[in-house]
C-alpha cells in the first residue's frame, strides 16, 4: 500500500513539472506572437507615414501657396485595421485637427547651385517643414510614427 501512495505522489509531481514547462512554453510563444504583431504594426505605421509624406511633398511642389496645406486621411481595411495620417504631431492626430505646414526657420535655405535668380524674378528659395504622424489601429492595439522632413522649393516673394 505504501508503494501505491508514493507512485501517486510522484505522478502528481511529474504532472506539476510538465504543467509548468508547458505554461512556460505557451508564455514564450504568445510573447513572440505579440512581438511580431507589434513589429508589423510599427512597420505598417512607418510606411503609411512615408506615403502621407510623399503625398504632402507632391502637394507642396504643385501648389502656389503651400502654407495652406493641411492633410488628414483615414483608411479602413476589412473593418479590422484602421490607418490614418495627419500633418502634425500625435496630439494633433488624437484631436483630429491637422496643422498647416510652415516655412522652416532654422536656417536660410542655400541658393540653387549654378543658378542666379536675379533680383527681378521675385523668386526666393524656401524650405518647408513638414511633420507627419501616422497611426495604425488593429484589434484595439495602436502603433504611431512621427516623421519630419523639409522640402526645398522656390516661392514668389510678396
Amino acid at each position: 500500500m505504501k508503494k501505491n501512495g508514493s507512485i501517486m505522489i510522484l505522478t502528481i509531481i511529474a504532472v506539476l513539472i510538465l504543467s509548468l514547462l508547458v505554461s512556460g512554453l505557451l508564455t514564450v510563444g504568445t510573447t513572440e506572437i505579440h512581438t511580431t504583431q507589434n513589429y508589423l504594426m510599427s512597420k505598417t505605421s512607418y510606411y503609411f507615414a512615408v506615403q502621407g509624406m510623399e503625398m504632402v511633398i507632391e502637394s507642396v511642389r504643385n501648389t502656389e501657396s503651400p502654407a495652406d496645406i493641411a492633410v488628414q486621411e483615414t483608411q479602413t481595411e476589412g473593418g479590422v485595421t484602421q490607418k490614418k495620417y495627419i500633418t502634425g504631431t500625435v496630439l494633433d492626430l488624437q484631436s483630429g485637427t491637422p496643422q498647416n505646414i510652415e516655412i522652416f526657420q532654422g536656417f536660410a535655405p542655400p541658393p540653387i547651385p549654378n543658378m542666379s535668380l536675379g533680383t527681378e524674378t521675385g523668386m526666393v528659395p524656401v524650405v518647408w517643414r513638414i511633420p507627419i504622424t501616422a497611426e495604425i489601429i488593429q484589434n484595439r492595439r495602436k502603433a504611431y510614427t512621427e516623421l519630419q522632413t523639409g522640402v526645398y522649393t522656390l516661392m514668389k516673394e510678396y
